[in-house]
């Protein structure tokens, strides 16, 4: 995914209830994540990143399904865990974090607010 020239491009999760975000592709340009409220991003695997120039933003009523065992941070240009956005992260605290593990055969959760 790109956005070509000095604009920016918006990704915006409207849907309610889960979305599955798996990666591997290059997201290049000012691309900004947005998860409304009613929607659940749930990241695919351990690896999964939400990558790029933009911003990523969880708003108030969303939630977030994080798989990796490095959690996520709001310091910008940390990479590591599910969420890699280098020019700005915003996680509200009226979201829902969902932390997932893998243990023997199965995922297990923790839900957060």
């Amino acid at each position: 995914m790109s956005e070509g020239g000095s604009g920016t491009a918006n990704v915006v999760f409207t849907k309610t209830g889960t979305q599955i975000y798996t990666s591997g592709g290059t997201v290049s340009g000012t691309v900004n994540f947005t998860v409304n409220s009613g929607s659940i991003l749930q990241m695919a695997t351990a690896g999964t990143t939400v990558n790029g120039g933009g911003t990523f933003t969880l708003s108030s009523g969303a939630a977030l399904g994080i798989t990796s065992v490095d959690g996520i941070t709001a310091a910008v240009g940390t990479a590591t865990g599910n969420i890699r956005t280098t020019t700005g992260r915003v996680f509200n605290v009226g979201a829902t974090y969902i932390l997932q593990w893998y243990c023997g055969s199965k995922y297990r959760n923790r839900i957060s607010h």
